[in-house]
């Protein structure tokens, strides 16, 4: 079994004369990321490996969020996770090492939002997968180049406001 773990940046600060890509995190943000950080401690959701965009607001989410870990987790960055959508992030996915059963992919919306949709087998409604929102899939596979659309088992999906 693989499990995925997709995570959406937390609230980010719209008013600043910096470019998207250096937006910061706004205050409701650097306050929610680490409550998610704890759910997913509490949960036992801590993943093998994460690859996160190099965004400023979604590296500042990932830094409040491994905090709460309170242990060492492997960190990549990839700009595809940034500049490409749902097929960049797949192609992500399915190029991890099968060693790695459990992957976290911290970027941005509305790229996780319809990769979640897109993966899982069942449809559920839900409105919005929010700032600081998580969404757990597993898949009954080995390898993770086997993942496909429609194959995944949706375990969860919380936003700060949820927990």
């Amino acid at each position: 079994m693989k499990r995925l773990i997709l995570m959406r940046h937390a609230k980010s600060d719209r008013d600043t004369d910096t470019s998207d890509f250096e937006r910061p995190l706004a205050k409701r943000g650097i306050d929610e990321a680490p409550l998610m950080g704890k759910f997913l401690r509490k949960e036992k959701l801590i993943p093998d490996l994460i690859v996160c965009s190099p965004a400023k607001r979604a590296k500042e989410t990932l830094e409040l969020v491994v905090k709460e870990f309170k242990q060492d987790v492997k960190i990549e960055f990839d700009k595809d996770i940034y500049d490409k959508e749902e097929a960049g992030v797949i192609n992500i996915i399915r190029d991890t090492k099968d060693k790695i059963d459990t992957l976290m992919v911290v970027g941005h919306n509305p790229t996780l939002e319809s990769l979640l949709y897109s993966l899982i087998s069942d449809m559920i409604p839900y409105d919005k997968f929010g700032t600081s929102g998580v969404g757990v899939i597993d898949f009954d596979i080995k390898k993770w180049s086997d993942i496909e659309a429609r194959t995944g088992k949706l375990v969860l999906i919380k936003t700060p406001k949820l927990i």
